[in-house]
C-alpha cells in the first residue's frame, strides 16, 4: 500500500477503477467505498469498509493465495527500532545501547 488507510486497496475494486484488474463492478460495493470516503466519523467509516470488505469476500473476484512477510536480524543492541503496517523502518531513530550519540565513549558492558 502506499498509505496507512483500508481504501488504498478497497477503492482498487470500485467499478471502472483502472487498479481495479478483476473486472468485479457492484453498485452496492461502490457506494459503500464513496460513503466511507467522505465519512467524517471514524467509527462509521471504519463500519462502511468492514461492510464493503466482507461484500468483496463474498462476491470473490478474487482469491488471496499468499501475503507478504517481513523478517528481520536485527542485534539486541540496537534500540529505537519502530515499523509501521508499511513495513517502513526511520532510521533516524536507530542507535546502539552501548553508545549514545550524547556519550560515545559510554560502555554498559
Amino acid at each position: 500500500g502506499d498509505f496507512i488507510d483500508p481504501i488504498n486497496f478497497l477503492e482498487c475494486f470500485t467499478t471502472g477503477n483502472g487498479n481495479n484488474r478483476t473486472g468485479y463492478s457492484s453498485e452496492a460495493y461502490d457506494s459503500l467505498i464513496a460513503g466511507a470516503a467522505c465519512e467524517p466519523d471514524a467509527n462509521r467509516r471504519v463500519d462502511l469498509f468492514q461492510q464493503a470488505e466482507a461484500m468483496l469476500l463474498a462476491d470473490a473476484p478474487l482469491i488471496p493465495i499468499y501475503f507478504y512477510r517481513r523478517v528481520y536480524l536485527k542485534s539486541p543492541d540496537v534500540k529505537g527500532w519502530n515499523t509501521n503496517v508499511l513495513g517502513y523502518i526511520s532510521f533516524k531513530d536507530l542507535y546502539f545501547e552501548h553508545a549514545s550519540p550524547q556519550n560515545p565513549e559510554r560502555r554498559d558492558g
